[in-house]
C-alpha cells in the first residue's frame, strides 16, 4: 500500500459532507477501520461523538494528544464509507494513532455488530 494511503487506526479530522449524510457540523473525528486497498478504492471509518453519549458504542476519554478535549463514543451507527479521493486535505487532517485499546474495541465492534 502507498504510503500516502489512510490506514488502519489513524484518526483524522473531517468534514462531514464528504460522507454526503448532511451533517452539519463543522469538523468530526473519524478512525479508519478499513483503508483503501489502492487510490481511489473505498475505505471505512468510524466517526466519534461527544454529545450522543447514550449511542452504542466504545467510550473513549478525551484525549489531548489527538485533539479530542472531550470525552465521546466511538459508534457503530456513525460508519461511514468513503472514496479515498475525497479523504485528502483540505478535507481532512490527520490528528495521529488510535492506540489500544480503544483500536481493537473499535474493530471489533465493526466487525461483529
Amino acid at each position: 500500500m502507498p504510503d500516502d494511503l489512510p490506514r488502519v487506526g489513524q484518526v483524522y479530522r473531517v468534514q462531514p459532507w464528504i460522507f454526503l449524510d448532511g451533517d452539519p457540523k463543522g469538523g468530526r473525528p473519524v478512525v479508519v477501520v478499513r483503508p483503501p486497498r489502492g487510490a481511489g478504492d473505498l475505505m471505512t471509518v468510524v466517526e466519534r461523538t461527544s454529545t450522543r453519549l447514550d449511542l452504542r458504542g466504545i467510550a473513549h476519554p478525551a484525549d489531548p494528544l489527538l485533539g479530542l478535549d472531550r470525552d465521546g463514543r466511538w459508534v457503530h451507527r456513525f460508519t461511514r464509507t468513503v472514496a479515498e479521493t475525497l479523504f485528502r486535505p483540505p478535507n481532512v487532517q490527520l490528528l495521529g494513532i488510535l492506540g489500544p485499546p480503544f483500536l481493537d474495541d473499535v474493530i471489533r465492534m465493526w466487525e461483529e455488530w
